[in-house]
């Protein structure tokens, strides 16, 4: 499975429940197909956004930037993606597929094993 970063930007001013809402929905859409979730991290939060946003007809100044690691197949990824998308919470949202193999996203060094050189 590939490895996929998706950068999204979030209203500002959100309530805690909402963001762990909005992440938990992330999050389950991978689970649930069959992914893994790698990383969740949490950007920046209440930013001025470098030029206004439109969203639901309504523009924006100030965001919230988080991202999420996970492995899953393209058609997983396509579908969260749509489903943030459709989310009134999230401003904008991208998606860049970081690797297809192991190889192409960890190092040699990281492949051994420590307890077999001993």
């Amino acid at each position: 499975m590939p490895l996929y970063e998706i950068l999204a930007i979030s209203k500002a001013n959100l309530h805690t429940q909402l963001t762990a809402d909005l992440l938990k929905i992330s999050a389950t859409t991978v689970l649930s197909k069959g992914g893994a979730v790698r990383s969740f991290k949490r950007l920046n939060t209440d930013t001025e956004l470098p030029f206004r946003m439109r969203k639901d007809k309504v523009f924006h100044t100030h965001g919230s930037y988080w991202q999420m690691h996970f492995f899953s197949n393209p058609l997983v990824a396509n579908q969260l993606v749509n489903t943030l998308k459709t989310d009134s919470r999230v401003l904008r949202v991208n998606i860049v597929k970081l690797g297809e193999k192991l190889d192409d996203f960890v190092l040699k060094s990281e492949k051994t094993i420590r307890g077999l050189n001993r």
